[in-house]
Formats: C-alpha cells, structure tokens, sequence
C-alpha cells in the first residue's frame, strides 16, 4: 500500500514538475517580433486588395493583445510592403524576426487564404492553407491569428476575450466595415470623411456593432487633432458615438484607447489615465496605444512621459510618419 501511494506521489510531482518547467518556460520565452504585410489577391483583383490590406491590419490589432507577440504597425507593414527582396534588409535594421505573407481568393463557397511565414534570414517556417465558408469574412483575421499563435505555442492570456472574438454583425456589413477600415490609411480629409461615411452607414445597419462605433470616434477624433473641423462639435458627436447606450465594451481594447484620448481631449486627465491604463491591460504591444499615452502626456506638458511613450510606439511602428514627426517634436521640446 505504502509503494503506491509513494508512485502515486512521485508520479503527481512530476506532473507538477513538467507543468512549472512549461508555465516558466512561456514566462521567459522571448517576444516574437513579427511583420505582418497586407494579404494579396491571388487574381489580382482590386476588391481582394482592399480587403487584404484591411484584413492584415486586423490581424495585427489582434496580435497587438498578446504579451509575447510584437507586430510591426499597419503604417510601418505598408511602407515595407513596397520593399519588394529589400524587405529582410529591412527587417534587420528594425529588429524584426518573422514575415508572414499571404494570398486571397474565393472559389464559389470558400474564401481560401494560402500563409508563408519564413525568418528573416529568408528560411520557410510555416505554409499554411486555411478555408472559411465564403460568407464569414469576419472569420479570416481569428484564424490567421490562430494560426500564427499555434505556430509559436503562444498562448493568449484567457482574461484577454478580445483576441478571438467574433463580430456578431452579418457578411456583408463587416466587408463595408473592412472598406471604411482601408480607406481610414490615406490620412487625407477626404479619405477620413469617406471611412466616417461608412462606418455610419455599418451603424445604421447593426448599432450594436462596437468595432464600427470604435471605428467613427477614431475619424472624429482624428479630425479634431487635425484641425480639420470645429472641436467642440467633433469632441460632443465622438462622445456621442463611444459613450452610447450599448454601454462600454471593457474586453474591447480599442474602445478604451478612444475614450481615453476623448477625455484627453475634454481635459479630464484622471478618467483618460484610467481607461488608456485599463486599455494597456489588454493591448500591451501597439503602437497606436503608445503613440495615443505620446498624445496624452503632451497636452498635459508631459514630454519626458511622452519621449519615452513614442520610443515605444516607434519600437513597434519605426517607419510611421506621424509617430516619427511628434518624436522630433519632443526632442525639441526637451531641448535634446
């Protein structure tokens, strides 16, 4: 009786063992540094274009949630996606391992979706075929994420529901909202305001839809620091739109990160900490979530604060204008 209770006993200390040796293991594994560039119609069609770029951003704000993967920002993946064989040089002067590229293409029932992932010394790690019924687009980004998270044994903080949430919104409304998405990257008025239009127009359709609401106070909000439009109207129709009646979604990182420069901007620094904080929880690896604390910390006179919070979000997104020009701005601030 004796000698199986001591196997039984060595036998749950090794399963104890072997558990702590995986949990300290994931605690020190390195970040994973990763360049993801727009997917590509196979048929070269524009349509499939547009919607691979907005995908990849997708897929990037997703990947921005977990605390081991560090992706490259939208801004900095589209300036090297012209890069062309020059890319791995690229990658090595801003520290980046991984590039995971990607087709787009739809047979009658499917939309199929064929991932290269090599290193930066150019060797193939992964090819990857994923197929997802023609009318779940809003499927493509969780799968791709899935995918990479697989490949690296990451695994998501389970407190963090954001990662793998689907939009509870129909097909042809997400693929509006991925148009509105793409047209957000030209940084013109023109490009803004038209994104503006359609993320309304996802909005009349589906008000419950949080990623659209998430989506127009960012428009709004990026009028305001333009200087494109009157403040006070932008500042009360984005409090409008974020602050609605659906109450706010606190799993959703990218909501936060809006009310908190809202309230930036409406100069109630306590209530814009706490949600940039709460916010950072669940999105410990974005540019655009440092670059908005760069922001904030300015209009407070902030600008050691701010230097270090733009060194964080030039890290992620070395090759963005935006982050680059307030960067040089703060050195100048500071007299450097």
């Amino acid at each position: 009786g004796k000698i199986i209770v001591i196997v039984g006993l060595i036998a749950i200390l090794g399963i104890f063992t072997i558990t702590a040796i995986n949990y300290i293991s994931t605690l020190l594994a390195p970040s994973v540094s990763i360049l993801i560039l727009p997917l590509k119609s196979e048929s070269d069609i524009l349509q499939q274009n547009l919607q691979g770029k907005a995908l990849s951003d997708e897929v990037i704000q997703r990947l921005a949630a977990f605390k081991k993967f560090k992706p490259i920002g939208q801004s900095s993946a589209l300036f090297l996606d012209n890069m062309g064989n020059n890319i791995y040089s690229k990658m090595h002067q801003i520290n980046t391992e991984y590039l995971l590229q990607g087709t787009l293409s739809e047979t009658s029932t499917k939309i199929v979706i064929n991932l290269s992932l090599t290193d930066s010394s150019k060797n193939s790690l992964l090819n990857k075929k994923i197929e997802i019924n023609l009318d779940s687009y809003y499927e493509v980004p969780i799968e791709i994420v899935k995918e990479i998270a697989k490949h690296f044994k990451i695994e998501s903080d389970e407190k963090n529901s954001y990662i793998f949430k689907k939009p509870i919104v129909d097909n042809n409304t997400y693929l509006i909202y991925l148009r509105g998405k793409e047209m957000i990257y030209g940084k013109t008025y023109e490009s803004i305001s038209n994104a503006q239009d359609l993320f309304e127009h996802v909005l009349s359709i589906d008000k419950s839809f949080i990623d659209a609401r998430c989506a127009i106070g960012y428009t709004l909000l990026k009028k305001i620091e333009n200087n494109w439009l009157s403040k006070t109207f932008e500042l009360e129709k984005a409090e409008s739109i974020l602050m609605n009646r659906y109450g706010i979604d606190s799993t959703n990182p990218y909501i936060l990160l809006n009310i908190g420069l809202l309230y930036s901007y409406l100069n109630k620094f306590d209530e814009a900490d706490d949600k940039l904080n709460s916010a950072i929880k669940l999105l410990p690896n974005s540019s655009q979530l440092y670059f908005t604390f760069a922001k904030h910390y300015i209009r407070q006179g902030k600008f050691s604060d701010a230097e270090e919070a733009l060194m964080d979000a030039y890290q992620l997104d070395p090759y963005n204008l935006e982050i680059l020009k307030l960067l040089a701005a703060s050195y100048q601030l500071l007299n450097k």
